[in-house]
């Protein structure tokens, strides 16, 4: 599922800075230097393409796939169901939260 969301996002970055390349903008621009049709132009391209996915990366993928889904689902489930625990173990109330 992360891997789905992943590429989702990946191509979504992707697609957003094809669309700002190949817009009217910035292919008829006075400022051939920076243009898309330029050496120039092409770096920056792959330079801001670059820096886009590195920030997806680092916002989104990242601390997503550092979590262990396992431990975080089992810390909710025992939060939620942690009465019901103690009760059906038979654990008394000192027991389970201290003095």
């Amino acid at each position: 599922m992360v891997a789905i969301s992943g590429v989702s996002l990946v191509l979504a970055v992707l697609g957003m800075k094809d669309y700002a390349m190949s817009s009217d903008w910035w292919t008829s621009s006075e400022n051939y230097d920076y243009s898309f049709d330029s050496f120039a132009g092409t770096i920056t391209y792959i330079l801001f393409t670059f820096i886009g996915l590195v920030n997806l990366a680092l916002f989104t993928l990242f601390p997503t796939s550092l979590l262990k889904a396992s431990v975080v689902v089992n810390g909710f489930i025992y939060k939620k169901y942690s009465e019901e625990f103690r009760k059906e173990y038979e654990f008394t109330d000192r027991e389970w939260y201290g003095e």
